[in-house]
Parts: C-alpha cells; structure tokens; sequence
C-alpha cells in the first residue's frame, strides 16, 4: 500500500483534550480516508462535550480566604461603668483582622456561625459584671460575673456560639461598675493573660 499515515491522538483527562493531527502521504484508501473522517468527528464531539462540562462544572476549588480569627488580652487593670466598653488592648492573634483594639470591638466580614469567649479576673475584695454584647449595648447574648466579699483571686470563664451577618460587632460591656484585673508585665508573661477576649468562625450557611 503506497501511503504514510501519522495519527497523534492525545486525550488529557476530563477537561482537556490535547493534540490531534493527520499526515497523509501519496495514495490513501477510500475505506481508510472514511475511518479518518469518522474519527475527526468523534474527536470534536468529544471536545465539544467536555467544553460544556467545563463551563457548566461547579466544583471550583474551595476559597483559602483565611476564617477570622482573634484573641486579645486586657493590657491594665480596667474599672468601668455601666455600658462602657471593655477594651481588651493587646493582640495575641487577629487573623482576618476582624478585631478593633482601638475600641475594643469584633466586626464580622461574612455571614456565619462565630464561638466567642472570654476569661476576667478579679482583685481581691473587686467585684465585675459584664456581658457579651451584639451590634447594641443593650443586646446582650452572653454574661460573666464574680462577686464581692472574697479574700481571694476569682477568674470566670464562658463562652457561646451565635449568628451574625457581615458587619455585625460584638465586643464585651460593663453591667455596673466593675473592676477587670489586667497586666501587661514583660517579666511574666502569665500575666498577660488575666483577663482576654477571644473568638473565631465555625461555619458559613
């Protein structure tokens, strides 16, 4: 038979089709020309399908934005009033950047489901009453309390877990006047954590 034939034919998984090309060289048999033709054709109909997938596929790889996160611990000893803001002043972490400690206030960038907790520590003979607050001082969807009357430290600890929309604050205020232990002491470095503020997002709807 006085004829050459090159096919390369190259298939690269779902979504990509590679090379496809055709030399003929001098005579070609009619039946051999036919197959050739009939292959072309199934080739673009193969590329014509796995296009369509492409622009109809939603299975986009999945965002690395990174999930707000923050901790931030109360850098003094703070004696506050009623409705006044704890401003915890002093980043351990804010990723996502969500956290304010100019005033003491989480913002949050998305819609989700958000843990928040908090630790504050008292002086002896101190006493403190203050609540998580939402978006209002007068929205109050967590509290924290230790009494008067003890000869000794006290800390109390809580935490929850609530909804917020994009741009919705929550930050903690004073119930009554309250006194909330804080240090910033380079030397112990335990001190640092007398009184912190922290949270983070669990879940998007």
């Amino acid at each position: 038979m006085l004829f050459k034939i090159v096919v390369l034919f190259c298939v690269f998984g779902v979504g990509a089709i590679g090379v496809y090309s055709l030399v003929l060289d001098q005579q070609t048999d009619p039946n051999v020309l036919q197959l050739l033709v009939k292959l072309e054709a199934d080739f673009n109909n193969m590329k014509s399908k796995v296009e369509e997938l492409e622009e109809s596929c939603t299975c986009a790889a999945p965002s690395h934005q990174p999930t707000q996160a923050f901790m931030a611990t109360l850098g003094h000893t703070l004696a506050c009033t009623v409705n006044q803001a704890v401003i915890f002043d002093t980043f351990k972490l804010n990723q996502g950047t969500g956290y304010d400690n100019r005033h003491g206030i989480f913002r949050a960038s998305k819609n989700g489901t958000y843990h928040f907790g908090a630790t504050v520590s008292a002086a002896p003979q101190t006493d403190f009453h203050v609540a998580f607050v939402k978006n209002l001082a007068s929205n109050h969807i967590g509290y924290l309390y230790g009494g008067v009357g003890h000869s000794f430290w006290q800390e109390t600890s809580t935490s929850i877990v609530t909804h917020l929309n994009a741009g919705d604050d929550v930050w903690l205020s004073c119930l009554s006047s309250s006194t909330l232990q804080g240090d910033l002491d380079a030397g112990n470095d335990y001190k640092t954590y007398h009184s912190h503020f922290s949270g983070f997002m669990i879940a998007v709807p």
